[in-house]
């Protein structure tokens, strides 16, 4: 008798196991719409506000930040338009055009500052006093780190091909390295830098990898396998595939951020990946109720 409870308590303890693997990242959506606007894109999260850009019929992008409750549209005297690339803390980094081109710009809340043109690189995250981006020359692309207290940019490359250096968390800053040319059979491999040491990150069973945003120790990006794509979370150790393919642009705790398109247009989302804890509670919670329905 003693040992039928004991296989009983090891197949309610698998079963929770199970529940908990299966649907770890089967996580909740809110979609979020610039009221009146053709098309929302979200590009950056910080502190419960997003940043992104919004275009009407026309497709002429204005940039915008929602706090959950209030948008509030970027404008800037003499621009044609605005995109809001990512936000950290009052800082809110973007490109806008005018005249004379396109510039990179940061957006303190009330005053612009330019800081680059914008015809050779194209920024993408900011952290602190660091932004990284993209520079392209020709055919040649590489990561580019520029500091906005020295206004100095710096180049990095991990080897031949490609580098595009995506998201920035401190010193950590996450992208892809393309192996081969461009449009020859490329190869995509995602990568971890922190100022000295590269670390390429290949999904397991993936053909391609690119890693998109960083906080902590988590990193978002896409893989693919076979002929489908799919969305990633990894922490470092473990690879974990989320519960449907979005287009991840930045993340923040348990927040990932992007859009995604169907028939009706581009719209933003948040995507909340449920607590380790939340999940164990539904594990046990949905055996307790099998349990009681057989008894």
């Amino acid at each position: 008798m003693r040992s039928e409870t004991h296989l009983k308590s090891i197949s309610f303890c698998a079963a929770i196991v199970l529940f908990c693997s299966a649907y770890a990242l089967a996580g909740t959506w809110t979609k979020i719409d610039m009221p009146g606007a053709t098309n929302t894109y979200i590009y950056g999260i910080d502190g419960g506000k997003v940043v992104g850009c919004y275009t009407y019929s026309d497709g002429v992008p204005f940039g915008f930040v929602y706090d959950g409750t209030n948008w509030t549209t970027l404008r800037k005297t003499g621009a044609n338009n605005i995109i809001a690339v990512d936000i950290d803390g009052d800082n809110i980094l973007g490109q806008y055009t005018d005249n004379q081109g396109t510039h990179n710009a940061i957006f303190n809340g009330t005053t612009w500052t330019t800081i680059t043109d914008g015809l050779f690189w194209t920024p993408r995250s900011i952290s602190g006093d660091n932004i990284v981006g993209t520079y392209q020359l020709m055919s040649e692309k590489v990561g580019v780190i520029y500091n906005i207290k020295t206004a100095t940019i710096n180049y990095i490359n991990l080897q031949a091909g490609w580098t595009e250096a995506y998201g920035i968390d401190g010193d950590n800053i996450v992208g892809v390295n393309i192996t081969t040319e461009h449009y020859s059979n490329p190869h995509y491999h995602g990568f971890l830098y922190d100022g000295s040491t590269w670390t390429l990150l290949d999904a397991p069973g993936s053909t391609w990898t690119e890693a998109f945003a960083i906080d902590g120790s988590n990193i978002v990006g896409v893989y693919q396998s076979g002929t489908r794509y799919y969305t990633f979370l990894y922490d470092g150790s473990t690879w974990k595939t989320l519960d449907t393919l979005m287009n991840p642009w930045d993340m923040e705790g348990d927040k990932i951020v992007g859009s995604y398109t169907d028939a009706s247009g581009s719209h933003g989302f948040i995507y909340t990946i449920p607590e380790p804890a939340t999940l164990l509670l539904l594990g046990l919670g949905a055996a307790i109720v099998r349990k009681k329905a057989r008894n």
